[in-house]
C-alpha cells in the first residue's frame, strides 16, 4: 500500500453529538419496553451498522475509515439460512480525496440448538460463503469464507455472539502485481432485544490478513439496528 500519513476519523464526541437524538429514542424505546420483550433465536432479520471507530494497516500505513454496513440473514428451510453482508466505506487519505473501501460476502448454513431454557437458550451455527473486497479501483478476484459462530441468549433479552472465520479473497490485481489476500476473521456483538421485532448492537471486527509478505489488519467498532421479521 502506498504511503499516506494517518488523518485521524472526527472524535467519539462528535459522532456522539450527531446520533444522541436517535440513541436517546432509542433508549426510551428500551425503557417502555423493558421485561416485557422476550425474544427468541430468529434466523430472519435485517440489520444496518453504523462503523463508529473503524481503521486499516498495512506495513507502515494506519489508515482511518468510516462507512456502514448491512447484513441480511432468512431461514430457508428449518435449521438452514442463506445470509448476505456488504460494507461501504471511506478511507481518508491525507491531502487527497478518500477512496473507497468494500465488503461482499454471500452464502449459507446451518445451526444446531445446544441448550434451550425457560429465559436462555445457546445455538452453534456455521456457513459457507462467497467473498470479497475492494480498495479504490483494485478488487479481489473472490474467494470463500468458512465460520463457526455461538448465538447465546443468557437472559430473554440479552444476545451475545462471538465468531471465528478462516476467509480468502482470493488474489487482489493492484496494477502493478497481483496479491493473494487470506487469514482470519473473528468478533463479538452483542444485542439488546428492545422488543421481539427490535434490537440494538454493538460490535468488535476485527480482521488479520496475509497480502503474500505483508500483513494487512482491519479493526472496527460497529453500532447497528436489527429488525427481525
Amino acid at each position: 500500500m502506498p504511503n499516506q500519513t494517518l488523518v485521524h476519523t472526527p472524535s467519539l464526541l462528535a459522532y456522539t453529538d450527531q446520533w444522541r437524538p436517535i440513541a436517546l429514542a432509542l433508549a426510551a424505546a428500551g425503557l417502555l419496553h423493558a421485561g416485557t420483550a422476550r425474544a427468541d433465536i430468529s434466523y430472519d432479520f435485517v440489520q444496518l451498522d453504523y462503523l463508529v471507530d473503524a481503521e486499516i494497516s498495512g506495513g507502515s500505513d494506519d489508515l482511518d475509515y468510516s462507512g456502514f454496513g448491512i447484513e441480511v440473514m432468512a431461514e430457508v428451510v428449518p435449521q438452514f439460512f442463506v445470509a448476505a453482508r456488504a460494507t461501504s466505506a471511506e478511507v481518508e487519505l491525507s491531502g487527497a480525496p478518500g477512496v473507497n473501501l468494500d465488503f461482499f460476502s454471500f452464502g449459507g448454513g446451518g445451526y444446531l440448538p445446544l441448550m434451550q431454557g425457560n429465559d436462555s437458550r445457546l445455538d452453534a451455527y456455521g456457513s459457507l460463503t462467497y467473498e470479497e473486497f475492494s480498495l479504490a479501483e483494485f478488487k479481489s478476484s473472490g474467494g470463500y469464507g468458512i465460520t463457526a459462530g455461538l448465538r447465546w441468549f443468557p437472559t430473554h433479552q440479552i444476545e451475545i455472539n462471538p465468531s471465528v472465520a478462516m476467509v480468502d479473497y482470493g488474489s487482489l490485481d493492484t496494477g502493478g502485481g497481483k496479491l493473494d489476500v487470506d487469514g482470519l476473521r473473528y468478533g463479538v456483538r452483542g444485542l439488546f432485544h428492545v422488543t421481539t421485532t427490535l434490537a440494538l448492537g454493538l460490535g468488535f471486527h476485527f480482521e488479520r490478513l496475509d497480502a503474500d509478505a505483508d500483513d494487512l489488519d482491519i479493526d472496527e467498532i460497529r453500532l447497528g439496528v436489527r429488525w427481525h421479521y
